[in-house]
């Protein structure tokens, strides 16, 4: 009949623009479309795991006075078990990638990675990490943090458990801080029954355990977590890293070399040309060079 309404959908950018008119932002919407997400939880222990940073209390800064922290920690989405979780004096990649080191050497690999999509987590040094040790990175769409409402939880209940039992009035080192929450994790934590598993995490955990993909008992995993950087050695042999001056070996001068580096320890730099070792890079030391022979510092 003519007066029926016209049975065609509507395109999905007039709906917006109708809603939008009426108040609704796009955040809006997406959280009310991502309520149509259905429930999910991994069938087996590192089957997913969750990843995330939370904003931290106030600790003693090394030399006097005060500095936030942050929390890193990765969840195992079956048994809600903890890898592992630290705080760090920053909340870059750096941290981050120690977190998760220290979490697959002390509990396996998992096979797919939950976070969202911020810039550390979008990294090619993790992206190239990932791959080699066969881990998928997905990365939940902005509003949408049903892929890490898990590890929101065992936020809620860091602030809550842990966190409050806190005095407010004493300042706690770093060092400190770190080891009550490893304490209030294993003894706390994973030993009590989550109502969700009608069990503990670490029980949940342990009944997966042969399944668990662990690396090869040879593996370096520091090295493997290694960072890669392209640089261009100097004239004078030097390279810039981390606004610090290295000295390469001095046949390597005006060419690019990778070096390859523990981003939280620069004693050793490993540095390769064309795919090749060369061996390791020293922090430049000006005064030492200026009382070496002009012979001996070209030849280092």
């Amino acid at each position: 009949m003519a007066n029926e309404p016209n049975q065609a959908g509507l395109s999905a950018s007039t709906l917006y623009r109708f809603l939008r008119a009426r108040g609704l932002t796009e955040r809006q919407l997406l959280l009310d479309k991502a309520t149509a997400h259905k429930k999910y939880e991994a069938q087996f222990a590192n089957q997913i795991w969750q990843s995330d940073m939370l904003f931290g209390p106030w600790v003693e800064r090394p030399g006097g006075g005060k500095q936030q922290v942050f929390l890193q920690a990765a969840l195992d989405d079956a048994s809600r078990l903890i890898p592992h979780a630290q705080f760090y004096s920053n909340q870059g990649l750096d941290a981050f990638l120690d977190c998760l080191r220290q979490a697959i050497a002390a509990r396996g690999i998992p096979t797919r990675l939950y976070m969202d999509n911020a810039k550390i987590y979008r990294s090619p040094q993790l992206a190239r990490i990932a791959a080699s040790i066969g881990i998928l990175i997905v990365h939940t769409p902005p509003y949408q943090p049903e892929g890490r409402g898990k590890i929101e939880r065992f936020f809620r209940s860091v602030r809550e458990q842990f966190l409050a039992s806190l005095d407010p009035k004493v300042l706690l080192s770093i060092e400190q801080l770190n080891e009550r929450l490893w304490h209030w994790l294993d003894a706390v934590y994973h030993r009590h029954e989550h109502s969700s598993l009608h069990t503990t995490p670490l029980l949940r955990w342990q009944r997966d355990i042969e399944q668990v993909r662990q690396l090869p008992p040879a593996t370096d995993l520091r090295r493997l977590f290694f960072h890669r950087v392209d640089r261009l050695v100097r004239r004078d042999s030097t390279f810039l890293l981390k606004n610090r001056f290295f000295e390469a070996p001095s046949h390597l001068a005006g060419k690019r070399i990778e070096v390859r580096f523990d981003p939280l320890d620069l004693a050793q730099l490993e540095i390769y040309s064309e795919g090749k070792p060369e061996g390791v890079a020293r922090l430049v030391d000006a005064v030492l060079n200026g009382l070496r022979p002009p012979w001996e510092t070209e030849e280092k």
